[in-house]
């Protein structure tokens, strides 16, 4: 929640107009609790796994860090690296954020947290719910 908040006021200094994209995006939270609630699929136990590093108590999917990172990112992109980039770097920009979305995707897979397909599912989640709410803005 606070690294949310976070990004929703860096979004909003920088770009103020923005605010709409930005209550959509948090709505998106709303998705992944209605998910978790229906699906309700056990995380991967060590014989799943090669690595298991951590134990936690809810359910695998979504994962609730990818779908979070990828929201985050892509309205900071969105909302305020498209305005203050030059257009040159705009790709780059971009670029950047796929690295962190797969690096979050990744390492959740790595300490044996999620299941693949719960982080490729979390990232489609995330986009889908960004390309609905810049294409109804």
């Amino acid at each position: 929640m606070v690294g949310e908040a976070v990004v929703f006021a860096i979004v909003l200094v920088l770009h103020r107009s923005s605010w709409r994209l930005l209550v959509a995006g948090a709505l998106a939270s709303g998705w992944y609790f209605l998910l978790v609630g229906v699906i309700s699929r056990p995380r991967p136990r060590v014989p799943d796994v090669l690595q298991v590093t951590e134990h936690p108590g809810a359910t695998s999917f979504p994962s609730g860090h990818v779908i979070f990172i990828t929201l985050s990112f892509g309205l900071a992109m969105l909302c305020a690296g498209c305005r203050s980039l030059p257009p040159p770097l705009r790709p780059l920009g971009w670029a950047v954020f796929s690295a962190i979305v797969l690096t979050a995707a990744i390492s959740r897979i790595y300490v044996g947290a999620h299941w693949p397909t719960d982080v490729l599912a979390s990232i489609f989640i995330a986009g889908g719910w960004l390309a609905l709410v810049t294409s109804i803005r």
